[in-house]
């Protein structure tokens, strides 16, 4: 593990107890040795002491695994969730091409080849890489689709995606596109095929010409919806919130009262002892930035509601400070700052919109100037999003752009406004959907899945100013889902399962009132009101709501009726996530998240494919480890290394995304920032009460080569499946991995109190009214732990990193081929668990319930 030890202890050997025997017995067939031992009532005794008892044993017979003759098949699991995304009927048989030589950090491939339409108007999308900045045409890609053989449709477009313009008939269809080389040569992708059945579902057509010609004759303030009159707007604003608005109309005051109105945030002041104290200055800049932005924003929301003349003045007067800001070396230009310098942008976009009749032709044109030049700084990024579609911060960035040039389109004062406006919701369409897929979830750290729900404003936004919705696209309506099924209703109580920012615990309360309240709202789904209204505090707590609540409400919004989700397992295929619990609709449940992602270690994610973590009854039992106080510094590369996860490792912590190194022997490394070491969900289902899912993630065990940069295989296979048994709360983990070279296998666990391992062969974890149990089958090991990170946690001055505990099980001998199965019991219960095990099939069950596992398939079947 490379951690300094603080306990090890050596599983049980032959001459213990039955337990510890079990894997050798089964896999050796020595009968002689499955009976009973000298040290049994020791074993048994201890294993009481744990809560656990001589059921556990009940495989030890040499019995062959495979299901019980007597057994019924309830359901089987072979690739199903890969399987629903294609046409079982096709042969993917593309040649490379230049979309394909592209990894997905460039933008994904859509529809793939054989690939089944999830609605009749698919946007294509391909990767452009470098290919894009240099093409000179206006619009360099030239797009061809065919149906049935037949010519159907032949277009233009200046970006690498293609809105299909109208509703595609059932039938097989083929593209291609092609762009001219700056030697004149065309070149053209191969023929990706996909099809349009009965299950794709008829949706909105919005083309930027429809969101720019509907924007540009909106009448101002834009801020305030378009069909909606301002008297009406105050009356359902006033009847059906009128708790939230006296908090707006308070918080309207104490703006007006502050002496000292919107300063610029200032440069550094000197230089930081602390390495993490730069960072957090910098983001300081951001929370300064959107605090003046808001002060704008809420005073010219309330000045157009009511005309008040002394908030109108207030709000004018923080506009025109604004203004002064240095937007071109200064600590919000975009150069220096990009998230302080959108909060300006869109500060200053609102004041014009709010203030535009109360402004002075000279103030306009003070104001305009400094719009249009910050507007063009953060122009250059809709380029790069086309390039580099997975850059996290750009694709926020484009949000705001869109935003502000909502607000902006057909000013006289801002004609190029349009044409921003045009590219920038072009690239929205497509990049606010790039860190997931139609399936609504979010790739790229859960934790900052929370925070790019921002996106809500935009699209309140444009229904606001344009009167078009958007919330029936898959993505936007099932948004919410992912973060239910990720996050239980808890205040400050649960970290969230992958990526940066997981330790955090707030992002529920953080989040309800300006992110989940207005989401239920807009989606009008009664899942997403229940969300909200699940923790009983959302009831009385009048947290400060956010413009988009009211413009909803203004709208004529109200919430729906809630209803509680009628489903406790949550597969989201496209961002590679799962998501089993015991009972969504209580809070202090017991979930299992699972990740396996071809977002891979890229980012803000990490190398943690077939990666889990697990919350019983309400508490972090299993976690992802480490902290993320400042993006790439030692101790957050070591976050992001496998062994900070609960995932396979081997060879002393060698895991996924290894860099290039010459160490004799291999030895781990930090992992390469990369989507090339990715994962994939395969299954996923419940059936006779149990859960399951299955992740592959033999393509991210590599190691990059030195020279040319390539990868090097280091596992053949590695595959990871968990069965949830719902009701008796035990995880059973099948772990199926093999390497053309001998590895000391290694399974990592983490948490945040001590694994006691005071009985060989068990670890346990307590954390207040909840414990679990681990012991593996198969596995012959020696547990260690550590409370230590093998690089320390770096927080800023003044900030605490509490301990975090590590566990290791490592195999007593090197193989070729790790088969073995883990148990994980809550409340560290007595049931008993039968498990047999024979090459790459295990077989086990609890009562009448069983799981058989081989290789990349799940069998359920009842006794």
């Amino acid at each position: 593990m490379s951690y300094p030890l603080m306990t090890t202890q050596n599983s049980p050997t032959l001459g213990q107890h039955k337990l510890s025997i079990l894997a050798s017995c089964i896999a050796t067939i020595m009968l002689s040795a499955c009976g009973g031992t000298p040290n049994e009532a020791s074993a048994n005794k201890d294993m009481a002491r744990l809560g656990l008892n001589n059921g556990d044993t009940a495989s030890l017979k040499a019995i062959p695994a495979g299901p019980p003759p007597a057994s019924q098949l309830v359901a089987t699991f072979d690739s199903n969730l890969l399987k629903s995304r294609y046409s079982q009927t096709c042969t993917a048989n593309q040649k490379p091409d230049f979309i394909s030589a592209l990894p997905m950090v460039f933008g994904k491939i859509y529809p793939e080849d054989c690939a089944i339409a999830n609605n009749t108007s698919p946007v294509l999308q391909w990767p452009a890489g470098n290919i894009y900045p240099a093409a000179t045409d206006t619009t360099p890609w030239n797009i061809q689709i065919n149906k049935d053989g037949k010519s159907y449709l032949t277009a233009t477009s200046k970006f690498p995606h293609f809105q299909i313009p109208a509703e595609l008939p059932a039938g097989e269809y083929q593209w291609t596109v092609n762009y001219k080389a700056s030697n004149g040569n065309i070149i053209a992708s191969s023929p990706r095929r996909f099809f349009v059945d009965a299950s794709a579902v008829s949706l909105p057509i919005i083309t930027p010409k429809n969101i720019v010609d509907a924007a540009k004759i909106a009448s101002r303030p834009r801020g305030l919806p378009h069909n909606v009159s301002r008297e009406q707007m105050l009356g359902n604003i006033t009847s059906n919130a009128t708790a939230p608005f006296a908090v707006l109309s308070a918080k309207i005051k104490t703006i007006q009262a502050q002496k000292v109105i919107t300063q610029p945030p200032m440069m550094q002041p000197s230089d930081f002892p602390v390495a993490t104290d730069y960072t957090r200055w910098v983001n300081s800049l951001n929370t300064t930035a959107t605090t003046a932005a808001s002060e704008i924003a809420y005073l010219g929301y309330m000045a157009a509601l009511t005309n008040d003349a002394t908030t109108k003045a207030a709000g004018k007067a923080r506009l025109l400070e604004m203004a002064k800001w240095d937007a071109d070396t200064g600590t919000t230009s975009f150069q220096f700052q990009d998230q302080a310098a959108r909060q300006v942008l869109l500060g200053l976009a609102k004041g014009y919109d709010y203030f535009y009749a109360d402004l002075s032709a000279q103030e306009r044109d003070q104001v305009i100037a400094v719009i249009k030049n910050r507007t063009r700084q953060m122009a250059t990024l809709i380029t790069s999003i086309h390039t580099k579609k997975l850059n996290s911060h750009g694709v926020t960035d484009v949000g705001f752009m869109v935003n502000v040039l909502l607000l902006l389109a057909g000013d006289s004062n801002f004609p190029e406004a349009e044409t921003y406006l045009t590219d920038a919701y072009n690239t929205f369409l497509i990049s606010s959907t790039a860190f997931g897929g139609d399936d609504g979830a979010f790739q790229n750290g859960n934790g900052y899945g929370w925070y790019v729900a921002t996106l809500l404003e935009t699209l309140v936004t444009i229904k606001s100013v344009t009167g078009i919705d958007l919330s029936s696209l898959p993505y936007y309506a099932k948004y919410p889902d992912y973060l239910m099924a990720f996050t239980a209703p808890l205040y400050k109580e649960l970290m969230v399962p992958f990526g940066d920012d997981h330790a955090y615990t707030y992002f529920y309360l953080a989040s309800s009132f300006d992110t989940l309240q207005p989401y239920a709202l807009f989606t009008q789904n009664a899942y997403h009101q229940w969300y909200f209204e699940a923790n009983a505090q959302n009831a009385t707590n009048q947290a400060l709501r956010p413009v988009t609540y009211f413009n909803l409400v203004g709208m004529g919004q109200r919430p729906v009726t809630k209803k509680t989700p009628d489903k406790n397992n949550w597969y989201f295929p496209d961002a590679g996530l799962a998501s089993l619990t015991s009972d969504i609709s209580n809070a202090n449940r017991s979930s299992l998240a699972f990740r396996s992602s071809k977002w891979g270690a890229y980012n803000h994610s990490y190398a943690d494919q077939n990666s889990f973590t697990l919350v019983s009854n309400g508490k972090d039992m299993l976690i992802s480890s480490g902290y993320y106080f400042s993006y790439g510094s030692p101790h957050h590369l070591q976050t992001r290394a496998s062994k900070s996860h609960n995932v396979l490792t081997f060879d002393g912590g060698i895991g996924q995304s290894e860099a290039a190194s010459s160490a004799v022997p291999l030895k781990p490394t930090n992992p390469v920032d990369t989507t090339d070491s990715s994962g994939d969900l395969i299954n996923g289902g419940e059936a006779n009460g149990i859960a399951i899912v299955t992740g592959d993630a033999s393509k991210a065990y590599r190691r990059q080569a030195p020279a040319p940069i390539n990868w090097v295989p280091l596992l053949n296979n590695a595959i990871r499946s968990i069965a949830y048994f719902k009701e008796e709360k035990i995880s059973v983990i099948y772990d199926w991995a093999t390497s053309a070279t001998p590895r000391t296998w290694e399974l990592n666990f983490h948490a945040l109190q001590a694994f006691d391992l005071s009985t060989p062969g068990f670890a346990k974890v307590v954390n207040g009214n909840s414990s679990i149990c681990i012991y593996h089958q198969n596995f012959p090991s020696s547990m260690a732990t550590t409370d230590q990170f093998e690089v320390p946690a770096d927080p800023p001055s003044g900030t605490l990193a509490p301990n975090q505990y590590h566990l290791r099980s490592t195999a007593n001998q090197a193989s070729t081929e790790l088969s073995t199965v883990t148990i994980i019991k809550e409340n560290c219960s007595a049931t008993a668990v039968n498990v047999s095990i024979n090459g790459s099939d295990a077989v086990v069950s609890i009562g009448s319930k069983g799981v058989e596992f081989n290789q990349k398939v799940v069998n359920i079947f009842k006794n």
